[in-house]
């Protein structure tokens, strides 16, 4: 579009000109020519304010696409460290719960070689509130992701 535009400015300027230089020769008038060369410069002066009001809105729009980029990619990089930490966050809340599996556990084991019966039923009570927190941790960090 640019390019059909400058063209045609170019050539209708030209075409002016050479007509109006002919004329002007052909008459031999001062006046005809004063009125070409202010013609003349009236075009040029015309054809440099288009050409900059180009080039300053080819800049302004490299300068938006950098800034786009810029927000763009610290956005990317906000994101992968959250989803990173929500990461770290759930496998260290995991491994502290296997931990604490563990060591009741075992615990329990030594307990219930002393009290058998009533050792199991809290054991298995234990478990389940165990369970039933790995549950609820999980559902937490992923539902926290999700809402990212």
């Amino acid at each position: 579009m640019k390019k059909i535009f400058f063209t045609t400015l170019i050539i209708l300027s030209t075409i002016f000109a050479s007509t109006a230089t002919a004329y002007a020769l052909t008459t031999g008038n001062n006046d005809v020519d004063a009125i070409g060369n202010s013609v003349k410069n009236i075009i040029g002066g015309a054809e440099n304010k288009v050409e900059e009001s180009a080039q300053n809105t080819a800049n302004s729009t490299k300068e938006a696409t950098n800034e786009l980029e810029k927000n763009a990619e610290k956005a990317g990089d906000n994101i992968k460290n959250g989803v990173q930490n929500v990461g770290e966050n759930i496998k260290n809340g995991v491994q502290n719960v296997g931990e604490n599996i563990k060591n009741t556990i075992d615990y329990s084991v030594q307990e219930t070689s002393d009290n058998t019966n009533k050792s199991k039923t809290w054991l298995w009570i234990l478990i389940a509130i165990v369970a039933i927190a790995i549950v609820v941790l999980f559902w937490y960090f992923a539902a926290r992701s999700n809402k990212k």
